[in-house]
């Protein structure tokens, strides 16, 4: 009977001490029977704000001097997870971590430790906002001339509570109509935490010349012809005209009828020289101008090649048609 008791104490001993160590260990550095320098205690649920975990932010520091208390809660003990997110740190992955810097003191830690980073929110509408801002920054179109329709994604962004804020480029040369993509850089304490690839729908409003009436095969444009309207594009349109001058002394390539947007498909140079026309063959030299007549052998507008013949020489010669009676030729 005796004999019994003795060995239920001792198991309750037992089943004491390993609860005990369950709960509490005494740092590297330590002794039992020593009193410990101070006491670490983890908390099993903790928040934190930066990019790194600091034994401040996940745990209560007794009994330290203020110098030592001050750097057991700078220690970094992991990198935190990404905004809005949590990870799990294990008590052996901690005791590991803390090791030496523990130093005698006494460790309270939980199985496990749950860390959840805080984060702002950008709203998808503020995104959207914020991409137009950097497509107008970056094209140099007025704000009123550009609208982006949409973006391919609909959720909102969750960023560090310390962000420095986002940025958003563009590679060099992009136009920016229809879809477009940039890159976004999301920053804290300096440094870029994590980059993404935003697509967005773009629209430009340009102006634009279109017909103020119709307008036959051939006929002249007058000031009286063209009239100016903004017109939205999503995609970029290169033959259009946008300035008077552009058009100035063009003729209709076709019938155009009216409100049709004028470009280089429906109107052209006029024909300066006829076929056969007499012409004066310019050769031109660094002080030097010769000059001798020829007859066209082609029809040609202004800039065109066209070939004429050398009336003196009896030879064709090339040349580039510069008004109704000259070609110039190279020497």
């Amino acid at each position: 009977m005796r004999i019994a008791i003795h060995l239920i104490a001792v198991s309750l001993l037992i089943l004491a001490g390993f609860q005990a160590t369950a709960e509490e260990r005494i740092g590297p550095g330590g002794k039992e029977g020593r009193a410990p320098a101070g006491r670490i205690e983890v908390r099993p649920e903790s928040t934190v704000n930066a990019g790194r975990i600091r034994l401040g932010e996940i745990a209560d520091l007794d009994g330290f001097s203020a110098a030592r208390k001050k750097k057991l809660s700078g220690l970094v003990l992991a990198k935190a997870p990404k905004p809005g997110k949590s990870r799990t740190l294990s008590r052996r992955f901690l005791e590991k971590t803390l090791g030496a810097h523990a130093n005698g003191a006494r460790l309270r830690i939980p199985p496990q430790v749950e860390v959840k980073r805080e984060a702002k929110i950008l709203s998808a509408a503020e995104l959207l906002e914020r991409f137009e801002e950097a497509v107008i920054r970056a094209s140099g179109l007025p704000a009123e001339r550009v609208a982006v329709q949409s973006l391919n994604r609909e959720e909102d962004l969750l960023i560090p509570v310390e962000s420095g804020g986002i940025s958003i480029d563009f590679p060099a040369g992009t136009e920016f109509y229809g879809r477009t993509t940039g890159r976004v850089s999301v920053s804290a304490d300096g440094r870029e935490q994590h980059h993404f690839y935003l697509t967005g729908e773009i629209e430009i409003t340009e102006d634009v010349l279109k017909a103020a009436r119709d307008l036959e095969r051939g006929e002249a444009l007058t000031e009286a012809d063209w009239i100016v309207e903004p017109m939205t594009f999503t995609r970029a349109a290169r033959n259009h005209y946008t300035s008077p001058d552009e058009i100035a002394g063009k003729v209709a390539r076709q019938t155009i009828r009216r409100g049709a947007v004028l470009s280089s498909r429906n109107l052209e140079e006029p024909v300066l020289v006829e076929r056969n026309a007499l012409v004066r063959i310019v050769a031109e030299w660094p002080g030097l101008r010769a000059e001798t007549q020829g007859v066209a052998q082609q029809s040609g507008r202004r800039g065109e090649v066209i070939k004429v013949l050398n009336t003196g020489s009896g030879k064709a010669v090339y040349g580039v048609v510069r008004s109704a009676d000259e070609v110039h030729v190279r020497m």
